[in-house]
């Protein structure tokens, strides 16, 4: 299971942070470069955009936006109560709890996604420039 998965690499071996930890798990399947993942580094801890949960937002670079996004963030709102990290990880749940439920909400989803297709691989890069920056060459 992906839940699990994300669990695992979550401040594991790698030192990955929530949001990094999402992306590794879907890994395989996306064919997200290791370099992608970790540039997500930004994106733990309360930085991603608006205060978003880390691993929430990952799951939405990996969905895409759209429909199984905005599920997807319904579901995570309604299992946690809140979709910004400040709210959440004070919860007795705790960060790798959210991880795990993200990546298990992703795994849902990602599988009515022909995440193979030439246009979902463009527009995912899209999404990887734009919500994550980019090393200076």
């Amino acid at each position: 299971m992906k839940s699990k998965r994300a669990s695992d690499y979550f401040h594991g071996e790698e030192g990955y942070n929530c949001a990094q930890a999402v992306l590794k798990a879907f890994q395989p399947e996306s064919g997200m470069s290791e370099q992608v993942i970790r540039s997500a580094v930004v994106a733990g801890g309360g930085r991603a955009k608006e205060g978003t949960c880390g691993a929430l937002y990952s799951a939405i670079i990996l969905l895409g936006e759209g429909e199984h996004s905005n599920q997807l963030s319904q579901e995570f709102l309604g299992a946690v109560g809140s979709t910004l990290c400040s709210d959440i990880k004070k919860s007795e749940c705790g960060c790798r709890g959210f991880v795990s439920k993200a990546a298990e909400l992703t795994e849902k989803h990602i599988h009515k996604i022909d995440i193979q297709n030439s246009e979902y691989v463009t527009a995912r890069e899209f999404r990887e420039i734009e919500m994550l920056p980019q090393p200076k060459e």
